[in-house]
């Protein structure tokens, strides 16, 4: 697939603070559907030490139909104060090499983001994708954590604002989050993570455990892509 947004990657800092600013402005919060019913695919995106893994799921059974790694050239650079340049980047030629459009992205990030921004909004505005950030971890606060029962959460705050979900998507066991990103609203961003089915003994979707063993694995070349369907 291509970008719906294009944008240069070679950027000084000042450069990336613009568009980072301007990309910002293009993420709609609208919900590109009002049910989530139809979604056929989700990509599966984690970014790890500058190699990402991206996985191609059927929705809701989750079942893996691609995965794909790809890891960030020697020239990518890391921004401080926009550092979803670096991500987007590293990411980049596993998106590309898909045929089609998924339906929604499902982000590996920290859901609270910095100054609102983050990977997953970056890539829903760049893509023209619905977006969805979900997180082990998260910086975050709450009154008070989710109940012990399945499919019980809470919102947490940045900065005293609604920013995010902290679900219990297993009962008893640590919460996960959610935010929504690019054409997605939190209840779309609950839906859509809670009907993927889970990984063995753990509160994350199985998806997602699977990007980010893909990610992990990290004996690719700079600009090396490795493709692997799945059957």
């Amino acid at each position: 697939m291509k970008p719906r947004v294009d944008h240069p990657w070679n950027l000084s800092q000042d450069a990336a603070d613009r568009w980072r600013s301007d990309l910002a402005g293009q993420r709609d919060p609208r919900p590109a559907r009002r049910a989530w019913s139809g979604t056929r695919r989700v990509a599966v995106v984690s970014v790890k030490d500058r190699t990402a893994g991206v996985v191609v799921c059927d929705w809701p059974s989750g079942r893996c139909r691609r995965r794909i790694r790809a890891k960030a050239t020697r020239a990518a650079v890391y921004l401080p104060t926009a550092p979803t340049f670096l991500a987007a980047q590293t990411v980049e030629p596993a998106l590309s090499a898909l045929s089609d459009p998924p339906d929604i992205l499902l982000v590996d990030e920290d859901t609270i983001r910095p100054g609102g921004f983050g990977l997953a909004d970056h890539l829903g505005v760049r893509w023209g994708v619905p977006s969805v950030g979900v997180s082990s971890a998260c910086a975050g606060e709450w009154d008070e954590p989710p109940p012990g029962l399945d499919g019980a959460h809470v919102f947490v705050k940045d900065g005293g604002v609604p920013a995010a979900l902290a679900v219990r998507a297993r009962a008893h066991r640590p919460p996960l989050f959610i935010a929504p990103g690019h054409r997605m609203d939190l209840l779309g961003a609950l839906e859509v993570v809670l009907s993927l089915p889970l990984a063995p003994r753990a509160p994350w979707p199985r998806a997602l455990a699977l990007a980010r063993s893909v990610a992990a694995k990290n004996k690719s070349r700079p600009g090396f892509l490795r493709r692997r369907k799945v059957l």
